[in-house]
């Protein structure tokens, strides 16, 4: 069992071996390919309360506390400062929108230059350095936000986008092969369409029964 964050868990699952991925991402995965290796018997229960965080994400937090700060001189934006202003607290939420924190990140520098040539000839003088300044912790922040290992650390809403990317087999000679889908009785619709579509390029079904009403996808070549 991986744990990314500490949650209550049936105790069904409080027996399994688990592996803590809250800190080090590589002293975590070092963890899991020993335990795949040789599994251990747990000297502690499965932490289900506490907090811990990877070090790049005190160091997000740390930016976008600055960039936060900033946002709220373009408070007439309404957005930019409900994006930004928070943006400390929902990064340890790990649920912060990507997409629009990286907007409001790049508009601020905009909004904030907006709201510098409104003010008076001695204030702008004053300000001219936090603007600058804008700039480069705007930067750091969106870089680490974009980094892998933030990437690994946010839920969905809160990694970048990616398309896809269809595997290209380096196979001049492909045959056919007989295969079976194994599944359990709920996934019967995402089971059929699979064997519909395996069917179509010529694949052969070998329609094994289990003790889960379903088909095993594995392949047995000819």
């Amino acid at each position: 069992m991986l744990i990314f964050e500490a949650v209550d868990l049936p105790p069904e699952l409080e027996k399994y071996e688990w592996v803590d991925f809250r800190g080090s991402y590589k002293a975590g995965l070092e963890e899991l390919f020993s335990q795949l290796e040789q599994p251990i018997q747990e000297e502690h229960p499965v932490p289900q309360t506490g907090f811990k965080v990877p070090r790049v994400v005190w160091v997000a937090a740390f930016f976008s506390v600055i960039v936060g700060f900033f946002s709220l001189f373009s408070f007439w934006t309404l957005f930019i400062p409900w994006l930004l202003a928070l943006l400390p607290y929902r990064i340890f939420k790990r649920d912060f929108n990507f997409m629009q924190v990286q907007a409001a990140i790049l508009l601020l520098p905009f909004a904030l230059f907006i709201t510098i040539i409104t003010l008076p000839q001695d204030q702008i003088n004053r300000l001219d350095g936090p603007f600058f300044l804008n700039f480069i912790v705007g930067g750091i922040l969106l870089y680490i936000l974009r980094s892998p290992a933030m990437q690994r650390w946010g839920k969905e809403q809160a990694t970048m986008p990616r398309f896809s990317n269809p595997y290209k087999p380096n196979n001049p000679n492909p045959v056919p092969v007989t295969f079976f889908v194994d599944h359990a009785p709920e996934d019967r619709k995402v089971a059929d369409e699979i064997t519909r579509v395996l069917k179509k390029y010529g694949h052969n079904s070998y329609p094994l029964k289990n003790s889960g009403g379903g088909e095993s996808l594995k392949p047995r070549s000819h």
